[in-house]
């Protein structure tokens, strides 16, 4: 069905985005560390 195949890629791409918003987080948060 369509929009089962909507909802999996709406959790796919919610998945990659908090995966990524954790990635930049942590990214800021090491270089923020690295300035001091």
């Amino acid at each position: 069905r369509p929009i089962d195949f909507l909802g999996n890629i709406f959790k796919l791409t919610r998945k990659l985005f908090t995966k990524h918003l954790v990635i930049s987080n942590n990214v800021w948060f090491i270089t923020h560390l690295l300035k001091n």
